[in-house]
């Protein structure tokens, strides 16, 4: 699960940085995905803030969406 974390969060500061906005949407959608893993294996209580982190990185996550 750390690194799962971990690499949400490295997709999140690359797209902060990042100049060119098809790679920044490309790695908010991986942050999502990643972030979303996570959320699935935790209880549905504890998965609600990553699953809310997920759609702030990636409003039209539809996996994230559905949950």
């Amino acid at each position: 699960m750390e690194v799962l974390d971990d690499l949400a969060r490295a997709y999140l500061s690359r797209a902060e940085h990042s100049p060119d906005p098809h790679t920044a949407e490309s790695d908010r959608q991986r942050a999502a995905d990643a972030l979303l893993l996570i959320a699935q294996r935790h209880p549905p209580a504890d998965a609600v803030p990553l699953l809310e982190q997920a759609l702030d990185a990636a409003p039209d996550h539809e996996a994230s969406l559905a949950l």
